[in-house]
């Protein structure tokens, strides 16, 4: 895959590195693979721990590689945990100049790509890359994070001939705050909030037979479900909406994000809980956040977020409230 002359200038940037027996110097989804290691000396396993069973076990002998897949393809975090069976010798290459190489030898790199193609049948490998690329959008600052990760699928509609009355009871029913009006079955006309009913129907003392039509805001502002949280913040500052349809890579609407969604979501965010930890003063206001973790937990849970994410969670509240305690 590399020419001799490639391999001559490489030498030089190889290093030894020993490890003892029975150390687990790389671990599933928490390491960072800063260098590419290849095996000179002794046997090693490597594998991923699901619910204490560990699965996708394999052996590297003397010549085979690791690392090279989470380099490239999952932003430098070690995708399976690395474990010297006895004392072993690696021969390593800084994560920064495999990269440099892959660049600049595409049939090197497509060695890689393969590989991990390959792996991709595996269904259980395929569904661990699945989980950490979930895990990871559940751990970014929230502000980052796509709008997919915050609101509820699901829709509340009603036809545009449907009266005032029987739409708001209908919205308050299903304990919405805003209902989709249809102009046919497939087709959404406008919406109407909590916030039209009080300023247009209330405050004005509109007949509550008169159809919703009447009080609808059309057409209807939109955003993509793929579209980060501050870009929605941006959009409802702008267009002065305090509720966006969401809609899907169909093109179909298939929710509504809130203005109150979207500072509900942001008071329980993993970023922002850790930050005001770090910010607090006292005591008190630290139980008063702590108080908050378990409903914090909910929502990554519900959606299918790993137990090793969850721990890793709570582990990274644990410390930080210990660090401001012990600070």
């Amino acid at each position: 895959m590399l020419s001799k002359k490639d391999q001559e200038e490489l030498a030089p940037a190889f290093s030894y590195e020993k490890i003892k027996e029975n150390t687990i110097f790389l671990e599933q989804e928490i390491t960072r693979v800063e260098k590419f290691y290849i095996l000179s000396k002794g046997h090693a396993q490597y594998y991923y721990e699901l619910n204490n069973t560990k699965i996708l076990t394999g052996e590297l002998q003397p010549g085979d590689n690791f690392g090279g897949l989470s380099i490239l393809l999952n932003d430098s975090v070690s995708i399976r945990s690395l474990k010297a069976l006895e004392n072993c010798v690696f021969i390593t290459l800084k994560a920064d100049f495999f990269l440099t190489i892959c660049k600049a030898n595409p049939k090197f790199q497509d060695y890689f790509t393969n590989e991990f193609g390959k792996g991709m049948l595996n269904k259980s490998f395929a569904g661990i890359i699945s989980r950490q690329i979930k895990d990871k959008e559940f751990n970014l600052p929230f502000f980052n994070r796509p709008i997919r990760t915050i609101f509820k699928p699901n829709i509340i509609t009603c036809p545009s001939e449907t009266s005032i009355e029987n739409a708001a009871i209908k919205m308050s029913r299903s304990n919405a705050s805003a209902i989709l009006i249809k102009k046919d079955k497939r087709t959404i006309q406008g919406i109407v909030t909590d916030a039209d009913l009080r300023e247009k129907v209330i405050a004005k003392h509109v007949d509550l037979s008169q159809p919703v039509s009447k009080i609808m805001s059309s057409p209807i502002v939109s955003i993509s479900a793929d579209c980060q949280v501050f870009e929605a913040f941006l959009f409802m500052i702008e267009k002065d909406k305090r509720h966006l349809a969401v809609y899907g890579q169909s093109g179909d609407i298939t929710g509504i994000v809130s203005e109150k969604d979207l500072i509900s979501a942001q008071t329980k965010s993993t970023y922002l809980l850790i930050k005001t930890v770090k910010s607090a003063q006292t005591i008190q206001e630290i139980e008063n956040i702590h108080s908050k973790l378990e409903k914090m937990l909910l929502d990554p849970i519900k959606n299918g977020a790993s137990p090793e994410y969850t721990t890793r969670l709570i582990s990274t509240f644990s410390d930080a409230i210990i660090d401001k305690i012990i600070a």
